[in-house]
């Protein structure tokens, strides 16, 4: 099921062209849903300690997950140290490379940094929220891809993946994103893709 149907580490789809793309003539046989309605992984929460732990962010947030349990519960995605062996084997997606284009990905820790960023070069791929920004950059010189029309959290996290893969599909040298405001926690989903998938991060 999508976005879980992709080669280990690779992309994930968000539909069955996505798909195809990533196994090629190995695709195993498929039943086309259309394109994901959420467009990132599940939330996975590990309930065999004492207290539930999130290893993974995704689109059931950690908000809503303690309005429904009626206490906190701990993230392992906060934690400063490395993940342990126990939670990697516990969860997928914990790998510190992960979710990856075959394209090296830049991340910068925030759009000003990627706009003013002396690594962009000509032909390489901008990774945009929406296309209602006031560009300092000259437009013509890179392609501009939108995860979103207005920079709707929700809409940017159903696109995510389809745009990674159709900049991906470009085949250029490389594709720059940056990171969103940690104060929106689908956001926060995103930019854990991000950071696993990124080559470089600035």
């Amino acid at each position: 099921a999508a976005p879980s149907a992709n080669p280990s580490n690779m992309l994930s789809p968000t539909n069955c062209l996505n798909a195809v793309s990533a196994f090629g003539r190995n695709c195993p046989p498929f039943i086309d849903g259309g394109q994901c309605n959420i467009g990132i992984e599940s939330t996975v929460l590990d309930l065999t300690s004492s207290s539930p732990n999130i290893l993974r962010l995704g689109p059931i947030t950690k908000d809503l997950i303690e309005s429904v349990l009626g206490f906190k519960v701990k993230s392992q995605i906060s934690r400063k140290k490395p993940i342990d062996q126990l939670s990697l084997r516990k969860s997928p997606g914990q790998s510190e490379r992960h979710y990856s284009p075959k394209t090296s990905l830049y991340l910068y820790s925030t759009l000003e940094q990627m706009l003013n960023s002396e690594e962009l070069k000509g032909g390489d791929i901008l990774l945009l929220p929406h296309p209602n920004l006031n560009l300092s950059i000259t437009r013509n010189k890179f392609s501009h891809l939108y995860l979103s029309s207005t920079g709707d959290p929700l809409e940017i996290t159903k696109n995510f993946f389809n745009i990674l893969n159709d900049a991906d599909e470009l085949k250029k040298e490389r594709i720059h994103a940056s990171l969103f405001p940690k104060s929106d926690e689908l956001l926060s989903a995103v930019n854990d893709r991000l950071t696993r998938a990124s080559t470089k991060k600035l």
